[in-house]
């Protein structure tokens, strides 16, 4: 059987191939989605540009492995970029990301802090706990803490008695901060 490719210019090459080979040569092609025309071109561009006298059929897939290899490589250092930007912002400190995650993973979704408008005597700010219900509706809390890493852990001591009062207890979120902050 005889295989040709022909390219738009008009130059063309034919040249004699077993009927299994170009059968399978077909079937790979049709794999590759891609003409048979096509493939040999590619392999023959791509014997010449080497010039080592052989062409390796199975070059595209390593050139494929690789670069799957290097999208996934890219993909995780941009990650890590994305991280370490999020980790620079100023209003998203990484103690305040480790709060909140701790809230959530302690008492579920629907709580969230923030700080409040800082003043001259207290440029921070205090910290304000906001639920937020099924419905949507929120309700808050100004704590008597500042807005500081170094408070972080009475943040979430308040917080966590101030959660377990409201839920376990079905107080309103005021009344579960007065009893939290006459206690503490």
């Amino acid at each position: 059987m005889t295989a040709s490719t022909r390219n738009r210019k008009g130059s063309q090459l034919s040249f004699e191939l077993p009927s299994e080979l170009l059968e399978q040569l077909r079937a790979y092609a049709q794999s590759e989605r891609r003409t048979v025309a096509a493939l040999l071109r590619g392999w023959i561009e791509a014997g010449l540009a080497q010039q080592s006298g052989g062409l390796d059929i199975h070059s595209k897939h390593n050139e494929l492995s690789d670069l799957v290899d290097l999208v996934v490589s890219l993909k995780a250092e941009v990650e890590e970029l994305q991280k370490w930007r999020k980790s620079q912002i100023p209003g998203e400190k990484k103690w305040v990301e480790d709060l909140r995650l701790k809230i959530k993973r302690a008492h579920g979704r629907g709580w969230t802090i923030r700080a409040t408008a800082g003043t001259k005597l207290n440029p921070d700010g205090k910290c304000q706990l906001t639920r937020i219900a099924e419905n949507r509706k929120r309700t808050s809390v100004i704590l008597p803490l500042n807005w500081k890493e170094d408070e972080s852990t009475a943040i979430f001591e308040i917080v966590n008695c101030i959660c377990t009062m409201h839920v376990k207890q079905g107080l309103s979120l005021q009344d579960a901060f007065k009893s939290c902050s006459l206690s503490e």
